[in-house]
């Protein structure tokens, strides 16, 4: 199970604008008004959703979806979602959490495990009682297109706390799942909104457009994953596209030609024919009417393809 919050853009009407706000600098007001998404998912379903203003954090958002939770679920979650609260009300519904630390974030550790994980608590000062987690160090390489090399230090909070039944690496290896949720949105954003502004002008159409694109998505997740349970075969991914594909369809192949009719020789020569040459024309004679030439029928061409189905590639 996966959280996370993403941006959409707003028309920019003053029927919308006073409850979604532009960015500010200090002098002037930029871009479109924004509304954030935040949506739960497992397995790119989408379980919840919760969106609003940009000015209410992603916390405030997550927290109205902890209903769908329950013991039997592990909720992965990105450096914005570590506040000690939100990590004490996931473990109030019986599941249990692994979230990368944010980098101000620095916890005391009272216990080293044999894995080279450490526990800690958080919650100084915000929690009635400290909350014990257990700390996993991780190092994010990444090479870029340019052979550029970057490598991050994360740390990763769980409230899975014994080393023996949850080993780190293994660990960190299912934090990497998290991306699942950026799929969701690449798909709604990217593919089914083709990157555009949101088209309703009133409040109670945009919730309704935000549940419709929901709503597609959800649909389609569930016939890919239908088509999957009943048809086994290649894994596959689904797209959603806002225009009818261009692509054309497949060449039908050409029948096979029958024994009886073989082929022609192909031409000796490697330069075009012009045909045969024509005859020298007498003129007519003298008070006689010129009859016109009889219509020729240039030769058929002997240069051929030989038949063959084109691939293409889907």
């Amino acid at each position: 199970m996966a959280v996370d919050g993403t941006l959409l853009h707003v028309p920019d009407e003053e029927a919308l604008t006073w409850r979604y706000l532009k960015r500010a600098g200090e002098i002037m007001e930029f871009g479109y008004p924004l509304l954030r998404l935040v949506v739960e998912c497992g397995t790119r379903a989408v379980l919840a959703a919760a969106f609003g203003p940009e000015s209410d954090g992603e916390l405030t958002y997550a927290g109205r979806l902890l209903s769908v939770l329950d013991r039997t679920m592990l909720l992965l979650a990105d450096a914005g979602f570590d506040g000690a609260e939100f990590a004490r009300d996931v473990q109030a519904t019986g599941a249990q959490f692994l979230v990368r630390s944010s980098a101000r974030r620095i916890p005391t550790p009272f216990r080293h495990l044999g894995d080279g994980s450490y526990l800690a608590r958080i919650g100084y000062g915000v929690l009635p009682v400290l909350l014990s987690v257990r700390v996993i160090k991780a190092s994010v390489t990444a090479t870029l297109a340019d052979g550029t090399v970057r490598t991050e230090q994360w740390r990763l909070l769980t409230s899975l706390l014994d080393p023996a039944a949850h080993p780190a690496a293994r660990l960190v290896d299912l934090y990497h799942e998290r991306w699942q949720s950026e799929t969701v949105y690449f798909s709604i954003k990217a593919t089914m909104l083709d990157g555009r502004v949101l088209r309703s002008r009133s409040l109670t159409g945009l919730d309704q457009e935000i549940y419709a694109l929901l709503t597609t998505c959800q649909a389609l997740i569930r016939a890919a994953a239908d088509t999957v349970c009943t048809r086994p075969g290649p894994a596959w991914t689904w797209t959603a596209s806002a225009s009818p594909s261009c692509r054309p369809p497949p060449p039908t192949p050409s029948p096979p030609r029958p024994e009886s009719c073989p082929r022609p020789d192909p031409p000796t020569s490697s330069a075009p024919s012009a045909g045969p040459p024509s005859r020298p024309r007498t003129p007519p004679a003298t008070g006689t009417a010129s009859r016109p030439a009889p219509a020729r029928t240039p030769p058929a061409s002997t240069d051929r393809t030989p038949d063959s189905a084109e691939s293409w590639r889907h």
